[in-house]
């Protein structure tokens, strides 16, 4: 079936930013498909050898590059240039601010393009562009549900009505509607999920909890309404802010300040800043986490008494 491949647990409150993503001064280098949800703004241009779907009502700062197709919805407007190596799809009133290249186009009412456009293959103005953000979400969800049978009717279903079907695979870069990404505040509505090995540039404010996986780089500040976990060997160049707990994994290192509730930090985290921990401190070592993840098993009957102690 189309679309088994969408193994990633999806949620469309958290902001996803995955493996091996590089943010550059000016663009965001992504491994896989991104997806902008509706009234967003973008502070960097995006390069990806996968896809790019923008909503509605959004911004971006910079050039759209994809090898795949490019589809913007009604009314966004994009600062820079739009390349594709396959279709680009714009949707009513899109306005782009630079040049348009692609093999196919195809266009809504009352599109502007500023720098002109050059499409080697096919052109179409039809009103309305078919646009696929939301049929992503819900897609997804439905996979994640093991509804299969429920999947394979939509897409059953466009394919009779000639939509093409689209499914985002595993690696996708995802920014939950009315967010803001930018070097110098970002804005996310919900959590930040960044991947093992990102290098990420900007302050990010997120309403929920923040997570950096093994050996990200953040260079910035993070403020986040629920639990920071820090992975094993990242590195935070900014302050680090929570109203609760601020987990420090392995090797981890913070060049900055830290406001939390209570901070766990690993023997082997580093912190270069002022700490305020209302509820203070806890230090741990790799025992301890051991001892405490066999005591969870324990309690959820995973495990023997006999086999807690080494």
């Amino acid at each position: 079936m189309r679309g088994a491949g969408c193994t990633l647990p999806f949620d469309k409150h958290t902001l996803v930013i995955p493996e091996g993503t590089r943010f550059e001064e000016h663009t965001i280098v992504a491994p896989g498909d991104v997806i902008v949800a509706d009234q967003c703004r973008l502070g960097f241009g995006v390069l990806t050898p996968a896809r790019v779907f923008v909503g509605e009502k959004v911004e971006v700062v910079g050039n759209l590059v994809a090898h795949g197709d490019i589809r913007v919805d009604h009314f966004s407007t994009v600062k820079g240039d739009v390349r594709s190596e396959c279709a680009a799809y714009l949707g009513e009133r899109v306005r782009v601010e630079g040049k348009l290249h692609s093999r196919d186009l195809d266009v809504g009412d009352s599109v502007t393009i500023t720098g002109g456009w050059e499409a080697k293959g096919w052109v179409s103005i039809r009103n309305p562009v078919p646009m696929v953000v939301y049929l992503f979400i819900y897609l997804l969800q439905l996979v994640g549900q093991g509804r299969s049978e429920e999947v394979e009717r939509i897409l059953t279903q466009m394919e009779q009505e000639q939509d093409a079907p689209i499914v985002v695979g595993t690696g996708y870069l995802y920014i939950p509607s009315g967010s803001s990404l930018g070097l110098q505040e970002g804005e996310v509505k919900g959590n930040l999920q960044v991947g093992a090995k990102c290098r990420v540039l900007g302050n990010f404010d997120a309403e929920g909890w923040a997570r950096l996986e093994a050996g990200a780089t953040l260079i910035g500040a993070l403020r986040a309404g629920s639990d920071v976990y820090i992975g094993e060997g990242c590195r935070v160049e900014g302050d680090l802010e929570t109203r609760n707990i601020l987990h420090l994994g392995p090797g981890a290192s913070v060049a900055g300040s830290i406001e939390a509730k209570r901070v766990r930090m690993h023997q082997t985290a580093r912190i270069e800043g002022t700490v305020q921990a209302k509820e203070g401190i806890d230090f741990v070592t790799d025992f301890s986490e051991t001892l405490a993840r066999k005591v969870e098993d324990f309690h959820a009957g995973h495990v023997e008494m006999s086999r807690l102690l080494p």
